[in-house]
């Protein structure tokens, strides 16, 4: 081979080597540039999402909540309770701090029978918490 041609060829292998790192440095790039969109993006919804859960439920809401509470203690089987959405449940603020909230759920009674019921719960928040001021089953 002459001088020439030994030198062409370690050229273009030359080239060949240069481009392979450079495209392998370039790709690295995008791809933790790519990475780096993405877990600022899940980062992002993760602060949103705290921040979501962050706000302070309202008094109707935190209602229903602790009478869900009570009626569960109330039940025979507690562990058997389904209940129904709670958006569907009327709470009513009935002044000084008391709300009326009214629920539904499937349970097992006493002879381990599903059944539907609804309750009508009275609580009234204190410095302490929720107290439960009468719990009635509405249905038999």
């Amino acid at each position: 081979m002459t001088k020439f041609v030994k030198r062409g060829w370690q050229l273009l292998f030359g080239g060949v080597f240069l481009f392979v790192v450079l495209a392998t440095v370039l790709e690295s790039d995008e791809s933790k540039a790519q990475r780096l969109a993405e877990k600022a993006a899940r980062v992002a919804a993760q602060e949103a999402a705290a921040a979501e859960a962050a706000k302070p439920l309202p008094p109707d809401q935190l209602a229903k909540t602790a009478c869900k509470e009570f009626v569960k203690k109330s039940l025979n089987d507690p562990g058997s309770a389904e209940f129904g959405d709670n958006d569907t449940w009327s709470s009513v603020d009935r002044g000084e701090g008391v709300y009326r909230v009214v629920l539904s759920l499937r349970a097992k009674n006493a002879f381990n029978a599903l059944m539907y019921a609804e309750f009508r719960c009275d609580v009234s928040l204190k410095d302490d918490g929720w107290r439960l001021i009468a719990l009635d089953q509405t249905t038999p």
